[in-house]
């Protein structure tokens, strides 16, 4: 049987109390897995995976966002939990305010944060601002990217094809989903995070 309950959690020598972490007890092993954030809302999931760290000095496992009640990226993909968890907490941290882009159609906004991040010419610097993905997302293709207006937070997430003639990813033929969050469930997850350690 398999039991999902709210606890305090000791982290590193420390109690911290996570108001969505759960335990899931199946038959004799113990596995906690945490969760920051509400998953049919906004929310974070991460949990270290023992048999990747046999021989490793790093901490790897998985994370995996959740996006008005979808799985982002729907693989699991083995990551490198300290420096990911780390990336996007500061990334959720400060995510810029432009209400223009904010009030864009969401194939048009995707595009123009796209283009801002990653411009076609190759001696302007890009600006990250708005890239949330941590970086093992991106070595996959998963890009989310986030903008605010000053009270609500707008996500824009696809995976991207990239076409290596153009040097460039296939926008085009992408399958946007997006997002718009109150600003303080945004930063409950960044705190969240931030107290954890990350």
């Amino acid at each position: 049987m398999i039991r999902l309950e709210t606890e305090l959690i000791q982290q590193q020598g420390r109690n911290l109390e996570l108001q969505n972490s759960s335990r899931i007890r199946a038959t004799q092993e113990v596995v906690v897995i945490m969760v920051i954030g509400n998953p049919y809302n906004i929310a974070v999931f991460y949990e270290e995976i023992k048999d990747w760290n046999e021989n490793s000095e790093f901490t790897n496992g998985v994370l995996l966002l959740f996006i008005d009640g979808n799985i982002f990226p729907n693989e699991i993909l083995n990551v490198t939990l300290g420096f990911d968890l780390k990336k996007l907490s500061t990334k959720l941290e400060t995510i810029p305010t432009n209400k223009e882009l904010f009030k864009c159609e969401m194939k048009d906004c995707f595009s123009k944060i796209y283009n801002l991040t990653y411009p076609e010419d190759w001696d302007e610097d890009g600006d990250d601002g708005y890239l949330i993905s941590p970086p093992t997302y991106r070595d996959y293709g998963y890009y989310i990217f986030a903008v605010g207006d000053g009270q609500k937070t707008r996500f824009l997430y696809a995976k991207l094809k990239y076409i290596m003639e153009e040097s460039h990813h296939d926008l085009e033929h992408a399958e946007i989903r997006e997002f718009v969050v109150d600003d303080d469930k945004v930063k409950k997850i960044e705190s969240d995070l931030r107290k954890a350690g990350y």
